[in-house]
C-alpha cells in the first residue's frame, strides 16, 4: 500500500487497523505532516504547474502534477518502488501515480471511482479550472485502465458515457456483516432522528430536516454527528431556535469509524438529505445509507437520482422525500415514528438487508473476481 499521510487524525485510525504483513509506505504531504522544505517543493510543483495549465500548456505531466500536492511524490515514490502487477488508484490525486508506475514497470493499472469527480464542484466560472485539470486527466488515463470500478450504478453509467470506456463494476460502500444485532439507548428515550458525516456543513438537507421536525407531529428529536464547518453549527442552532425546536436538535462529536454502526443503533431512523447542487451528489449513494442499515434503523432519504434508482432494493427500510419539501419529509418521519409497526416491520427489514445483501462479504467478491479476471488476461 502506498498512500499520503496528511492527518494525524487519520494517521490514528490508520494504526489501528493495520494487521501484520501488510506493507505500507507513506508520503507525507501539506503543512502538518511533510517537512517545511518537502511541503514547499510539493506546493511550488504544484503552483507551477497550475500556472502552465492555465496558461494553455495541455501537456500531461503539466495537468498531473497541477492538481494536487502529493500526486509527484506519489508519482515517484511508485515509480522506484518494488514492481506490482496491477496499480490500483483511488481518488484522482493517485491515479497519474499509478498509471506512470505501471508505464514504468511494464504493468497494469486500475481506477476506483468513489465519486464522480468531474461533478464534484458546481459547474460554475469559479470550478472552471479544476473541472478541466479532472477530465484532461481522466480522459487520458481511464481509456488506458485495466477496469474501472465505481461506487454506485449511476456515477459508474456517467464514466461509461463521457469517456467512452467499459461500464465500470459497481463496488458498493459497504461495511462488513453485522453479526448480531446493536443495543444503545437515547438517554431521552424520545423518537429519533439521526445523521453523521464527517463534516456538519451545508448541502446535506440539515435545514430541511429542521423544519420538518418543526412541523412533523411526533416531534422527533434530531441528532448530528461529525466535525462542525466553522459557522456552521451556529447557524444551525439559529434556525432551530427561531422554528421552536432548540431543545429537540442535539450535536454529537465524531467518533471512531468502527463505532458508527453500534453508537447508531440507538436512534430511530437515518436520514440521508442528500442535496441535488452537484452532478455527484446527485447520482453518488454515501455510506449513512449502509452504516444505518447495519445499524439495524431505517431510512429517510432525498429523492435524488442515486436514491430513486435504489430504493426498490430496500423495501420497507427506506422512504424518500421530496427533497425540497419540509412537509414531505416531515410526513416520512411520522410514517415510521406514529406507527409502531411500521417501524417495527422497518428496523427488521434494515437488519435483514445488512446479512443478507449490503455487506462486504458479497462485494468483496466483486472486487477479487475483477481483480482476478484482469490478472488472468493478463498472464494469458
Amino acid at each position: 500500500i502506498v498512500c499520503g499521510q496528511y492527518s494525524q487524525l487519520a494517521k490514528a485510525f490508520d494504526e489501528s487497523i493495520i494487521t501484520d504483513g501488510l506493507d505500507i509506505t507513506r508520503v507525507r504531504w501539506g503543512r502538518y505532516e511533510a517537512d517545511l522544505c518537502t511541503h514547499l517543493k510539493q506546493k511550488l510543483t504544484q503552483m507551477a504547474a497550475l500556472g502552465l495549465f492555465a496558461l494553455g500548456m495541455r501537456r500531461l505531466v503539466v495537468a498531473d502534477f497541477a492538481y494536487a500536492t502529493a500526486t509527484a511524490d506519489l508519482t515517484e515514490t511508485l515509480k522506484t518502488g518494488p514492481r506490482a502487477d496491477l496499480y490500483i488508484a483511488h481518488y484522482i490525486a493517485a491515479l497519474p501515480a499509478a498509471a506512470r508506475a505501471a508505464r514504468e514497470h511494464k504493468a497494469l493499472f486500475a481506477f476506483d471511482a468513489e465519486d464522480f469527480h468531474l461533478g464534484d464542484l458546481p459547474d460554475n466560472s469559479a470550478n472552471s479550472q479544476v473541472r478541466s485539470l479532472v477530465k484532461y486527466i481522466e480522459s487520458k488515463y481511464l481509456p488506458l485502465a485495466a477496469y474501472v470500478t465505481a461506487a454506485s450504478p449511476l456515477i459508474g453509467e456517467n464514466y461509461a458515457e463521457i469517456y467512452d470506456i467499459k461500464h465500470p463494476t459497481t463496488i458498493l460502500n459497504v461495511f462488513p456483516r453485522p453479526t448480531e444485532p446493536h443495543t444503545c439507548v437515547v438517554p431521552e428515550g424520545n423518537p429519533s432522528i439521526y445523521w453523521f458525516s464527517q463534516t456538519i456543513g451545508p448541502d446535506r438537507g440539515l435545514e430541511v430536516a429542521m423544519h420538518a421536525i418543526a412541523i412533523s407531529r411526533s416531534r422527533p428529536h434530531f441528532y448530528i454527528r461529525g466535525n462542525p464547518a466553522l459557522g456552521y453549527i451556529e447557524r444551525l442552532r439559529a434556525i432551530a431556535a427561531q422554528l421552536g425546536v432548540a431543545e429537540q436538535v442535539h450535536f454529537l462529536a465524531p467518533c471512531e469509524p468502527t463505532e458508527l454502526e453500534r453508537l447508531g443503533a440507538a436512534f430511530d431512523i437515518g436520514y440521508v438529505g442528500e442535496q441535488s447542487h452537484t452532478q455527484n451528489r446527485q447520482i453518488a449513494l454515501t455510506n449513512k445509507l449502509f452504516s444505518y442499515i447495519s445499524s439495524g434503523i431505517p431510512i429517510v432519504a432525498s429523492n435524488i437520482p442515486a436514491h430513486q434508482a435504489i430504493s426498490e432494493n430496500f423495501g420497507q427500510a427506506m422512504i424518500l422525500f421530496n427533497s425540497d419539501s419540509p412537509k414531505s419529509l416531515a410526513d416520512c418521519f411520522d410514517h415510521y415514528l406514529l406507527n409502531p409497526r411500521n417501524l417495527l416491520n422497518a428496523k427488521a427489514e434494515a437488519w435483514r438487508l445488512a446479512q443478507t445483501v449490503f455487506n462486504w462479504e458479497i462485494e468483496e467478491e466483486k472486487l477479487i473476481n475483477v481483480v482476478k479476471a484482469t490478472l488472468s488476461k493478463s498472464d494469458n
